[in-house]
C-alpha cells in the first residue's frame, strides 16, 4: 500500500517534512502548552460543527464590515474569553466569524 504524501509540519514557518500533523520538536512543545486540555476541545466534532454553523452564519468578517470591507470569515472568534470555562466555550453568542487579520489581532492581545 503506497505511503501518503509527505507535508511541511503544522507548526507556522516550519519546514520539517511528515506524514501528518506536526514534526516531533513541535509535537512536544504542543503537549507542554498549559492549555492543551482545553485546545483539545478545538478538535472534537462538536466544536467542527459549531464552527461551521457559525462561519455559515457569518460568511463576512464583522470587523471589516465595520471597516467597510467585504472579506470572508474563515475564523471562529469567542467574543469573551472562555479561559477554559466549558460553558463560555460552547456558548454560541459567545461566537463569531472573523478573517485571519482580525482573528490573529485579537487572540495577539489575549482577547
Amino acid at each position: 500500500m503506497p505511503y501518503a504524501a509527505m507535508r511541511t509540519c503544522a507548526e507556522p514557518h516550519c519546514g520539517v517534512l511528515v506524514r501528518a500533523g506536526r514534526c516531533p520538536q513541535h509535537t512536544k512543545a504542543e503537549r507542554d502548552r498549559p492549555n492543551v486540555d482545553v485546545r483539545r476541545w478545538y478538535r472534537t466534532p462538536t466544536w467542527k460543527a459549531l464552527r461551521t454553523e457559525v462561519l455559515t452564519d457569518q460568511p463576512w468578517c464583522g470587523e471589516c464590515q465595520k471597516e467597510g470591507h467585504t472579506v470572508p470569515a474563515i475564523d471562529v472568534h469567542h467574543t469573551r474569553a472562555h479561559h477554559g470555562n466549558w460553558e463560555m466555550f460552547w456558548d454560541r453568542s459567545n461566537l463569531e466569524g472573523l478573517c485571519k487579520r482580525h482573528h490573529s489581532a485579537h487572540t495577539g492581545r489575549g482577547e
